[in-house]
């Protein structure tokens, strides 16, 4: 079905597929506009219905495609039989950099996706019963070594807080990003997210 588009040179077809994630995760299905999907990819809209139908096969088109990437390609390369929390949490955070630095929006989409309430396109999205990395990542944890935390604490509430510190850096790095319209740097994001984890570390651990 999607043939066309897939014989697209692979910067083709990023510049696309940023540009529809940009536009629905900003905006919610209904309201996202194609006229800004190709004024942003720096294509023609004919061109972009040669390669999609309409609106909602592209939507489920990049549905399916982050889908993969968040889920299955998600952890290529990581370590099953790691028990250290920290570098699980390495792991991961390397993982979403090395997804973000080519797909910035698709964390975005995903979630917007998840909440989307369009008649349009929710059932099908239910029917599909969509893998959820954060179900995904309950399980990596599963091994966590709990015998190097101090007595008391919480896994949970420890993952929370750790995703909390991540989630907040990469936020305002990609906030930042874009008020100066620059690439986020993401090896020095990496550098002071490795930072902030020793810090919890000497909080966390015995």
């Amino acid at each position: 079905m999607y043939d066309k588009f897939l014989s697209l040179e692979p910067d083709k077809q990023e510049k696309i597929i940023n540009a529809a994630m940009k536009e629905f995760a900003e905006k919610g299905y209904t309201q996202a506009s194609t006229n800004e999907i190709v004024r942003e990819a720096g294509i023609s809209k004919g061109l972009l219905f040669h390669y999609f139908s309409n609106k909602k096969q592209l939507f489920f088109f990049l549905h399916d495609y982050a889908l993969e990437i968040a889920t299955d390609k998600f952890y290529d390369g990581f370590d099953p039989d790691e028990n250290d929390f920290f570098m699980i949490i390495r792991q991961i955070t390397m993982a979403k950099l090395k997804i973000l630095s080519k797909y910035p929006e698709i964390f975005n989409f995903l979630e917007q996706a998840y909440e989307e309430t369009s008649p349009e396109v929710k059932p099908e999205l239910e029917k599909r019963n969509a893998k959820v990395i954060r179900s995904n990542l309950r399980k990596i944890f599963e091994k966590t070594d709990l015998s190097k935390f101090k007595e008391g604490i919480d896994l949970q509430k420890a993952i929370s807080m750790v995703s909390w510190v991540s989630e907040g850096m990469l936020n305002e790095a990609i906030k930042k990003a874009k008020a100066l319209k620059q690439r986020v740097d993401y090896a020095r994001l990496l550098t002071d997210f490795e930072a902030y984890a020793g810090i919890l570390k000497e909080c966390l651990y015995k």
